[in-house]
C-alpha cells in the first residue's frame, strides 16, 4: 500500500514495505535516495552521496523527524484514508462546511442520521449497497448535519452529494 508523506508544503509518496534492513532506493525529483532501517526508530538516509541519521517518533497527528539537528512535524495518510479525504469536499466560502460524496455508485438503504443532528468522526451516516455488500459511510468530521440530498431506495453515482455537515 502507498502511502503519502507531507512536510514543509512538500508531498511525498512512498512505499513503507519497501524500507526494510535491506532499504530502499528511488530517485526523487533529479536525487537519488536510498533509506536503510537501522534499528526501531533510528533510519540511515543517503541522498547524493551524504549520509544523515534520521531518528522518528510518532506524535499526535503524525510523526516528528529529526534530521541533521533539525525537527520536522511530518502528517502521514495511507491510499485509504486519501480517497476517504477527497469525498470530503470544503466549500470555499465557509471553511466549516463540509460535503459527504458517495465512494461508489449504489443504492442508499438506509440514512442514520437526520439535519439538525450532532455527529462525531467516524460515526455512521447512511449506508449504500453497492455489488450485493452494504458499506457504512462514515462522518470524517465532528459537526451537525445540515442537509441530506438522498434517501433510502434512491440509486447514486460515484461522488454524488449525500449530505452536508458544518
Amino acid at each position: 500500500m502507498k502511502y503519502y508523506a507531507k512536510t514543509d508544503g512538500r508531498e511525498f509518496k512512498f512505499d513503507p514495505e519497501l524500507i526494510t534492513p535491506g532499504g530502499l532506493g528511488e530517485t526523487v525529483s533529479t536525487r537519488t535516495t536510498a533509506l536503510d532501517a537501522i534499528n526501531g526508530n533510528l533510519f540511515s538516509l543517503i541522498s547524493d552521496g551524504t549520509s544523515h541519521e534520521i531518528f522518528v517518533s510518532k506524535v499526535d497527528g503524525g510523526y516528528r523527524v529529526q534530521i541533521c539537528g533539525r525537527a520536522h512535524f511530518v502528517s502521514v495518510e495511507n491510499e485509504k484514508e486519501r480517497f476517504v479525504r477527497s469525498l470530503v469536499s470544503r466549500n470555499d466560502e465557509e471553511d466549516s462546511r463540509f460535503e459527504l460524496k458517495a465512494p461508489m455508485p449504489g443504492l442508499v438503504m438506509k440514512v442514520l442520521v437526520e439535519p439538525g443532528q450532532a455527529v462525531k468522526r467516524g460515526e455512521g451516516l447512511c449506508i449504500i449497497e453497492a455489488m450485493k455488500m452494504e458499506n457504512e459511510i462514515r462522518s470524517p468530521v465532528d459537526g451537525v448535519v445540515t442537509k441530506i440530498f438522498k434517501k433510502p431506495s434512491d440509486s447514486v453515482e460515484k461522488d454524488a452529494l449525500l449530505m452536508r455537515l458544518e
